[in-house]
């Protein structure tokens, strides 16, 4: 069933980066699930291999339908350098640029962990850099410390604790010391925004992402115990709000619904 999924999803029309980058996602989910069984194929992973260099090739600058903006006029002083947008010459957005940020940095994290040939490899920042893309994010940080678009994410909280989540697991690959200093300042920002947030009307995805983001900022400052204590007291009161939003019972199965589509996302993310 795994390999039936993921052939729909490499079938989709690969326009815009959601849906280059959704099958590339899932190319790598399902790599590890059979690598972790010790039953990879070697058609398997030549499938794999090829889903992953089609999603770069789509993203990469210069010459990609999506190319990252890191390009010919697009030079670090540019308002949209390290961005990414749904082809060459629109202007970005903040999810179309979070999205390959963040599987491209899942990417690397596997490269580091396995021995597997993707046949694409992320050291040629002229190509990909997760450094630019990573610091255009920042700047696009409200001042309260929280992120807002319109798209496929809407919610404040969700944006913020994605956001926060995806900073702290890339990390180790910021390559300059100036962008680690602006990602921690970034991470700051994002702790005052999810800890004094109001969560009361907020809906369940709303509330999970929250504890993701905290429970990332905190991991990333492990040596600050008084940070600790403050995440964990808020985490505490946004794990008794998810269980106020628990629908279903015992007999039938607990479920959690926010009112779109079905309710398995947001299930699997409380």
């Amino acid at each position: 069933r795994t390999l039936q999924g993921l052939e729909y999803l490499v079938g989709y029309p690969h326009g815009c980066p959601e849906q280059t980058m959704s099958p590339a996602l899932a190319t790598l989910r399902v790599k590890q699930y059979y690598e972790s069984r010790g039953k990879l194929t070697d058609a398997m992973n030549a499938s794999f291999k090829s889903n992953m260099q089609r999603a770069y090739d789509q993203m990469k600058a210069p010459t990609g339908y999506n190319a990252q903006k890191i390009w010919g006029t697009y030079t670090e002083d540019h308002q949209y350098y390290g961005a990414w947008a749904w082809g060459q010459m629109s202007s970005p957005s903040l999810f179309y640029t979070l999205y390959p940020n963040y599987v491209f940095s899942e990417l690397k994290h596997d490269m580091q962990e396995s021995d597997f040939d993707w046949g694409v490899y992320l050291n040629n920042t002229t190509e990909i850099n997760l450094t630019a893309s990573t610091l255009w994010l920042i700047d696009q940080q409200r001042a309260d410390g929280g992120w807002q678009d319109w798209g496929y994410i809407s919610n404040r909280y969700e944006w913020t604790g994605f956001m926060s989540e995806k900073f702290c697991g890339e990390f180790e690959f910021i390559e300059t010391d100036y962008a680690k200093e602006q990602v921690n300042a970034s991470l700051n920002k994002s702790f005052e925004f999810l800890e004094s947030g109001s969560y009361n009307s907020q809906p369940a995805k709303a509330v999970a992402y929250g504890i993701f983001g905290l429970d990332a900022i905190k991991e990333h400052y492990k040596e600050n115990a008084t940070l600790g204590t403050r995440a964990d007291t808020k985490m505490q009161a946004l794990l008794d709000r998810l269980f106020t939003l628990r629908q279903g019972d015992a007999a039938t199965g607990y479920y959690w619904s926010d009112g779109w589509y079905d309710d398995s996302e947001t299930t699997a993310l409380a």
